[in-house]
């Protein structure tokens, strides 16, 4: 595992890019897609506000498309019933906010979970809970979905009167995935820290199987001369 921590994600970004690879062994992932596997990564962020407008100059998405998606994860704009032609089988939102866990077979329902609702309140109620825990995946779904999340923990915690937030990938995107996560993320730890009425912390991105993939290496190459 390589252990990265900076004062603001741009600076988290250029470090990533400056050790990503754009030679070595290819691999080929499940969907088929060629890439070049990073070594596992824990990127520690002390002060995840700091210049975060600045990560958009980094990223080939663009403002308006990571605008749009820290709407989708925050605030559950375009979601699929909304606009199903342009959308995945789900959102983070949906897995974050409408978790769907099947209740009963018999009974024929779903029991659906807040769980940013759920770690507000547990928060709320004891500032220092271990438990401010949330999950994505959803094993009778996931296992064999073509499209599961890569997303899949959020612990957030309270320190120093501060909301932090540690996160877990099981895969990572590192050029068109981890630009845009950061920058909801951020936004989804002002969402709850605002609801708090606390200040903001840390943030921590544990990625597992970070890569970059063929597609991108002209990418890489570039960024790592803007660096």
């Amino acid at each position: 595992m390589r252990a990265i921590t900076k004062p603001n994600a741009v600076e988290a970004f250029k470090r990533i890019i400056d050790i990503a690879p754009v030679y070595g062994d290819i691999k080929l992932d499940e969907s088929g897609y060629m890439y070049l596997e990073v070594e596992t990564l824990c990127v520690h962020i002390t002060d995840p506000l700091r210049d975060l407008d600045k990560l958009v100059d980094w990223s080939p998405l663009g403002k308006q498309a990571m605008d749009y998606y820290r709407d989708q994860l925050v605030y559950g704009a375009h979601i699929k019933k909304e606009n199903p032609e342009d959308e995945a089988e789900y959102t983070y939102y949906q897995r974050l906010r409408e978790y769907g866990v099947p209740a009963s077979e018999v009974a024929g329902y779903m029991l659906e979970i807040d769980q940013i609702k759920e770690i507000i309140s547990k928060l709320k109620e004891f500032e220092l809970s271990r438990r401010a825990v949330a999950v994505t995946w959803q094993p009778w779904v996931d296992l064999e979905s073509n499209d599961p999340p890569c997303l899949d923990l959020l612990k957030f915690t309270i320190k120093d009167i501060k909301l932090c937030l540690s996160v877990v990938f099981r895969s990572h995107d590192l050029i068109k995935g981890w630009c845009n996560n950061i920058y909801a993320l951020v936004h989804l730890m002002q969402y709850v820290s605002m609801t708090l009425d606390i200040g903001i912390g840390y943030l921590e991105v544990i990625s597992f199987d970070p890569h970059v993939y063929m597609s991108d290496v002209d990418r890489v190459k570039m960024l790592k001369e803007k660096i």
